[in-house]
This record gives structure tokens, C-alpha cells and sequence, in this order.
């Protein structure tokens, strides 16, 4: 993660936050600097990804429970990112980026994470697969809800997140 001011504002921000469910949305305003874009003058496709990087420890953030996750030596990991780029971002333009964790299984986590511009239009969609590693190890997300004390249960996955799983998959047997 290359945007350390950034990281600094977003962590004062959550510690003035009251706790809420990771379930609940997360959304972050960013202004589209200069050094943000490419030669064609708008977001550069890594600094969307950056930013999605802050989205979702603003979700672990408001849950407040970055703290205990470190202490456990917990670290999420992206296993997968798929993002649809519908619209530019110009620079000094202002965007938010909602970031909403749809669910989990046994073994990874899913998140939805969409960028939109001050109009209210979205200007790009991802979704994001990822686990937790302590010590080298898959952590399972019964074990973290337990080790966590957080009493959720997932919410039914959509049906692009089956979609996304099929088309993982024939892009694995491919290889």
C-alpha cells in the first residue's frame, strides 16, 4: 500500500468512529490527485486497487477489530480481485468508494467494492476474494468470528459470486 497519508487520515477517522458491523457498508471520499492518474489523465488502474486496499481495513476498522486481529497475528490476503472500470475519474474530482462485505464461506471471504463519482454514477465495480493467514496458516472464518467475538452469520452469497467461483475455476483448469 503506497498511499501512507492517506492510511494516516483513515486511521484518526476510525478511531473517532463508534463500532459498527463489519456488515454494514463502509464508504471513504477520496479526491483523484494529480499523482493518482496515468498519462491519459485519469485514475490509474493500481490506484484504484490502492484504494480499495483502504476500503476494506475501513471495514475492519469499523468493526474495531484491527487491533485484536493484529495482536492474533491475523492478516487478510487478496486470493482474487475482479473490477469493471464503467466510467473515468478525472483528477480533482471527488469519488467514494463503498466497500460491503457480501458474505464468506469456510474458507474466503467476498466484498464488493464500487467507486462512484459526485453525481452519484458508479464509475467502476469489483469484487474481491480473500483469506486470513496466522503463522503461515489458513485461518477458517468460523475461527475468526470465534477468536474475534463476533457473533455474524454470513449473509446468502449473490448469484455473481457463484458466477465469479465457475469462471475461477475454468481459469484454473486451464493453466
Amino acid at each position: 500500500m503506497n498511499l501512507y497519508f492517506r492510511l494516516l487520515l483513515l486511521c484518526l477517522r476510525l478511531a473517532g468512529q463508534k463500532k459498527r458491523s463489519m456488515l454494514e457498508p463502509s464508504i471513504l471520499p477520496f479526491r483523484v490527485l494529480p499523482h493518482d492518474c496515468d498519462v491519459n489523465m485519469h485514475l490509474n488502474n493500481s490506484r484504484y486497487l490502492a484504494f480499495m486496499d483502504l476500503g476494506r481495513l475501513a471495514v475492519l476498522g469499523q468493526a474495531k477489530v484491527i487491533g485484536k486481529m493484529l495482536s492474533l497475528r491475523f492478516f487478510p490476503v487478496i486470493h482474487a480481485v475482479n473490477i469493471t472500470y464503467i466510467r473515468e475519474c478525472k483528477p480533482f474530482s471527488r469519488i467514494k468508494l463503498k466497500t460491503q462485505l457480501l458474505g464468506w464461506d469456510r474458507k474466503y471471504w467476498y466484498m464488493e467494492q464500487k467507486f462512484y463519482d459526485s453525481t452519484g454514477q458508479c464509475c467502476s465495480v469489483a469484487l474481491v476474494k480473500g483469506v486470513f493467514i496466522q503463522r503461515g496458516k489458513l485461518v477458517s472464518a468460523d475461527a475468526l468470528m470465534e477468536q474475534l467475538d463476533l457473533a455474524l452469520t454470513s449473509p446468502t452469497l449473490p448469484d455473481t459470486i457463484h458466477h465469479w467461483q465457475s469462471l475461477q475455476n475454468a481459469k484454473k483448469n486451464h493453466v
